[in-house]
């Protein structure tokens, strides 16, 4: 289990290392709040309301993790989650992929993505997720 001592570890080194997390989502108000939060604790933040926006964000610079909405205009998170993984260049990009969907029903589904986090949720809970996938990535 992930402690409180931790997270606060952890966030140290990102300080020090700004890793950039891409926000992908068509809800402005959770983009802000994210971007807003994600920043004070010294990640560098990129942003795109669907997925082909951030398909061109993604070939500009390369974050270490992207936060993926499933339902989205013009380019879905799980279109855009295949495109990722399919491109030699970005197959390796962590996916936690948010949805207000039930996640059951979207595990009869083939979503690339290295985790998966139930609309509404808690910071604190997404916190605990970004941890441990930044970790293995270094």
């Amino acid at each position: 289990m992930i402690g409180a001592r931790d997270i606060q570890r952890f966030w140290m080194q990102i300080k020090q290392g700004k890793s950039v997390i891409s926000i992908v989502d068509d809800d402005d108000l959770l983009r802000y709040c994210l971007n807003l939060i994600l920043q004070r604790r010294g990640f560098s933040i990129k942003e795109a309301k669907n997925g082909k926006e951030a398909l061109e964000e993604v070939q500009k610079r390369t974050p270490d993790l992207i936060i993926l909405d499933g339902i989205m205009p013009v380019m879905d998170g799980i279109e855009t989650a295949h495109v990722l993984k399919e491109d030699s260049v970005t197959k390796d990009i962590p996916i936690i992929f948010c949805t207000g969907q039930c996640l059951t029903e979207l595990s009869q589904i083939d979503i690339p993505a290295d985790a998966f986090l139930s609309k509404p949720f808690e910071f604190p809970k997404l916190y605990r997720m970004i941890l441990p996938i930044l970790e293995d990535k270094k």
